[in-house]
């Protein structure tokens, strides 16, 4: 079996995640509250945005992703 584009894109961006160093990944308050904005989105399912095919958490942890949704409900933070 295959897995979808989306499935796919979203495995990548999970194994960037936890392969990232410590200045790619967001900070603690920072990761919860974009959670926090993500558990109150009609497009989550089953820890999934349905408008990427990515797992939230892995999204919510690097600095330099955001919302997909547009308008977007958080966004990447500024490079250094």
């Amino acid at each position: 079996m295959r897995e979808s584009p989306a499935a796919a894109h979203c495995w990548k961006a999970v194994r960037r995640t936890w392969r990232s160093s410590a200045d790619e990944k967001t900070d603690e308050a920072t990761y919860a509250a974009r959670l926090n904005i993500c558990r109150t989105c009609d497009d989550l399912h089953s820890g999934t945005c349905a408008l990427c095919g990515c797992y939230v958490e892995a999204r919510a942890a690097k600095k330099r992703q955001g919302c997909p949704k547009v308008p977007e409900k958080w966004g990447a933070e500024e490079a250094e």
